[in-house]
């Protein structure tokens, strides 16, 4: 199955319609609370998705950040997801 194949059976089995890449491999789900989830495909690698989920400081806590770390570390196999802060 390729990634246009995976979308199309995504998006029918979710009740998005048709989801397609734009010519950069990536498109974007908005839902009706705001929330966005962009898709990225990257041939070499597979798809990434990834959105914003909370918004934090311009400078963190030191917990936050140690939370994060603690998230992402590999005891907790996490199976490829990770959580991280985007300056954007």
């Amino acid at each position: 199955m390729n990634i246009e194949q995976v979308l199309a059976e995504f998006g029918r089995d979710y009740g998005f319609g048709q989801i397609t890449l734009n010519a950069a491999n990536m498109t974007r789900l908005e839902f009706q609370n705001g929330l966005t989830v962009d898709f990225e495909y990257r041939e070499q690698n597979g798809l990434y998705l990834y959105g914003v989920v909370a918004a934090v400081e311009r400078k963190p806590a030191v917990a936050l950040l140690q939370a994060l770390l603690e998230a992402n570390a590999p005891a907790h196999n996490c199976d490829g997801f990770v959580f991280s802060i985007d300056s954007a």
